[in-house]
Parts: C-alpha cells; structure tokens; sequence
C-alpha cells in the first residue's frame, strides 16, 4: 500500500530538480532573441558603413580617372575607373553623369561650366554614384548608369555621393591650365615697325569647341580677323611709333570665356640694301691651297736620333 505522504514528497523533489534545466532554457532563449535583435541592426549598420565609404573611394577613384584621360568614365568604363562594380548587399552600384563631360570633343572634365543634370534642385551636377540600401531596390530616378540630362530626383531610401561640376573642377584642378579648359595660348603679340605691314595671330585650345574671338580694345591700323579658330591681326602701323593696347576675348560652345590683352610696340625701324657678300671662287680656293703649301714648305722637319718619332718645329720668322 503507498504511503501519500511519502510519494507527495518524491514528486515534490523532482519537481525542484527540473526547475533549474528549465530556467537555463528560458535564459538562452531569451538572450539567443536578444541577441538576435542586436545582430540584424548592427549586420546592417556594417553594410550601411561600408557601402557610404566605398561610394566616396569610388568618386575619388572615377575623378583620377578623369584627370588622366581628360574626361569623365562613360558607363562601360566605370567599373574599371571606379575599381569598384557592387555596393554592400552585392548589388550594381549605379552611375549617372553628365555625358558632355565624358567626351573631350565637348569640353571633357574642364571645358565646360555647367551640366545639364540637376541632383534634387541643385543645378550642374557632374555625376553621381547610388546604391539601393538595405531594401535592395533602387527609388531613385534615374535608376539605371549612363548619360543622362534633366532633374534626377534622388530619393532618400538610397545611399547615394553627388559630386557637382565645380567640386569636380576643384578636386581635378581645373582653376589652374589643366588641359582641356579653355586656354588662350599667347602671352604677347609681335611688335612692328611704323610704315610696314604688320600680322600677327592669336590661337586658344581646350574648351567646348567651335570659338567665337571679340576684339575689346584695337588701335585705329589694326584689322582683327578670325581665321578658323584662330584670330588674325593685320595694318600698317603709321608714325610716330608707339605703344598700342590690343585687348580681346575668345569664348567657346559652353560659354566659357578667357579674355587677354597685349601691348604692341611700333618703332622706327631703318631698311636698306643687304651688305655685299664675297662670292668664293675657284681661284680663291686655289690662292688658299697654294699658301698652304707654301707655309708647309718653309716649316723645317728635325729628326729625332729615335727612328720612330718625327717632330715638326713650327718656324718662328
């Protein structure tokens, strides 16, 4: 027959056994959730972090690129220009730029001083560079790399580096005579003399071609021409000579305009007949052999009592 009392007490042991194995699983559980929920955060930060910063290695990547081949990476360049081609969820990183700016026949990196693509109202973007985030879908517009001109509206679901024309001019060093901005080659213009006809030529190179060349400031002599994309000065100075101011401006397709000017100095300048040459003949030639061998004659020959060495003494009368 049990005895109730004594089996009420085994089960109460029991009980107190498992009690301790329970509450380590619910411990675990509850810090294995907890730790879950820390994890996916801090997973996304991570990729967060990292695909912002491969954004700007592959901005700065694109601009050298850009620096050394005198334009912008078109889409087919840009993975090997950027060095990079996915973000941090192993999606395409998407490239949008300017496509007068990737092409050197239409101002490339420095030639021109405004873009056609506006980043979210702010005007003259050069290019941009996006990823689609943590939610693996790319909200802005345009959503896909190549050329582009119009308002880009860049929404704020992706992570996205805009770079404008002028930060690109400034990183790439455009503000100074690097090439392909509008240059106007000359330093000075070639001086004349009064009563003579004067040229002279003026050329500029980079820039958005074709040009257009304005003269400000010209002497009354002076006609101004432009030739091509060159810029021609002709006249005839008149006396009394002087100094005269020549100022101009050359400007190109993008609107970039370099403006010069020059002083031309005009003297007195004296011509005449050219002084008469001496026209060598054969019987010249011949009066310079004969003395030369005269000369030889006169100079006395001494040998040495050394069979081998020969001296000559130059004659002194």
């Amino acid at each position: 027959m049990a005895i109730p009392g004594i089996s009420r007490s085994a089960n109460g042991q029991a009980g107190m056994t498992l009690m301790p194995i329970v509450l380590t699983f619910v411990i675990a559980g509850a810090l294995i959730g907890a730790g879950m929920n820390l994890v996916g955060p801090m997973t996304r930060r991570i990729r967060t972090e990292t695909t912002r910063n491969m954004l700007d290695r592959a901005s700065r990547s694109v601009i050298a690129w850009s620096v050394s081949n005198g334009r912008l990476p078109t889409a087919a360049e840009f993975v090997v220009a950027a060095g990079v081609k996915d973000d941090g969820w192993h999606r395409r990183l998407v490239y949008v730029y300017d496509g007068r700016l990737a092409a050197t026949a239409s101002g490339g990196l420095c030639g021109r001083e405004s873009t056609g693509v506006v980043a979210n109202g702010e005007a003259d973007a050069a290019f941009f560079i996006l990823s689609g985030g943590e939610d693996f879908t790319v909200n802005t517009t345009p959503g896909v790399s190549g050329a582009y001109t119009g308002n880009a509206a860049i929404s704020s679901l992706d992570l996205t580096d805009v770079v404008s024309l002028a930060d690109l001019h400034n990183r790439a060093g455009c503000f100074d005579r690097t090439a392909g901005r509008l240059t106007l080659l000359n330093n000075e213009l070639p001086d004349g003399c009064s009563g003579e006809a004067y040229h002279g030529d003026m050329f500029a190179e980079g820039g958005a071609p074709p040009y257009t060349w304005a003269a400000t400031t010209t002497p009354g002599w002076m006609t101004l021409t432009q030739v091509g994309a060159a810029f021609h000065c002709s006249g005839t100075p008149p006396a009394p000579p002087g100094t005269y101011t020549v100022a101009v401006t050359v400007s190109d397709a993008a609107a970039a305009t370099v403006q010069r000017r020059f002083d031309v100095t005009i003297a007195t300048c004296t011509t005449g007949p050219s002084p008469p040459t001496k026209k060598k003949d054969k019987k010249d030639k011949k009066d310079k052999k004969d003395k030369k061998d005269k000369k030889d004659k006169n100079t006395p020959i001494i040998i040495s009592k050394y069979p081998l060495t020969v001296q000559r003494v130059i004659n002194q009368c």
